[in-house]
């Protein structure tokens, strides 16, 4: 039985796949760019975007193409090719410290020159498990004491944020806290009042250098006794 639902899951897996290649190939409304490398790929191991011409943005740059297609041909015979988003492969190779070179007619465009293992590890970096620092501050004067509860190493409290990593609020704030409400209060439209914000200060799909050192956050489970909240600061 493992067998055969293992077997069902892997085949709407495959068909889901060959749908969206279907999709991809029966558009009739022009949103896919196809370019093709010729020879030289096998011996430079790189490939080139055109991103201007002229003096004026062009290539991929303004393709308003959905899906680009890398081909890969030698002599003519085809090798491989490769299939991406358009939007997403202009904003990874914008981002990139890629080598420039003039090219096309009387070298009037720029080229960047792409090696071809990068392409492969390109939905790897894209979609890898992002890391990002986060320092928090709130004013404890606002925590409402009601909602604090009792666990098995101290006295919790629950709190509920939502972060925007890329567009920091007037303030250079990427969010706020608050105390959490239960599922019940939120259809009731009670609101926990803001205790304090949050700013990301490290994001590794942002930022390739180390993470700035923080002070260790101290361990503060045992530091109330249950049953006892005559230390805390309010």
């Amino acid at each position: 039985m493992e067998k055969s639902s293992n077997f069902a899951t892997d085949l709407t897996f495959g068909e889901q796949s060959e749908q969206w290649v279907k999709d991809i190939f029966c558009q009739t409304d022009g949103t896919i760019e196809v370019k093709t490398e010729r020879d030289i790929w096998l011996t430079t191991g790189n490939i080139c975007f055109e991103i201007e011409s002229r003096g004026k943005p062009s290539g991929l740059m303004t393709s308003i193409a959905t899906q680009w297609i890398e081909v890969f041909k030698s002599g003519n015979k085809f090798i491989s090719a490769m299939i991406f988003e358009t939007k997403m492969l202009r904003e990874w190779v914008l981002r990139g410290n890629f080598e420039k070179k003039r090219g096309g007619d009387n070298d009037t465009s720029v080229l960047l020159i792409v090696p071809i293992k990068d392409l492969f590890n390109f939905y790897t970096k894209e979609f890898q498990m992002a890391k990002i620092g986060i320092s928090i501050s709130i004013d404890v004067t606002k925590i409402d004491k009601t909602r604090l509860f009792h666990g098995k190493k101290g006295i919790y409290m629950d709190l509920t944020t939502f972060i925007d990593t890329t567009n920091p609020d007037q303030y250079d704030q990427h969010g706020f806290i608050s105390q959490t409400v239960n599922k019940e209060e939120r259809e009731q439209g009670i609101k926990s009042p803001i205790l304090g914000n949050c700013k990301v200060f490290f994001d590794t799909s942002k930022d390739n250098t180390p993470a700035p050192e923080q002070t260790p956050v101290a361990e503060f489970n045992d530091a109330i006794p249950s049953g006892d909240d005559s230390d805390l600061p309010f």
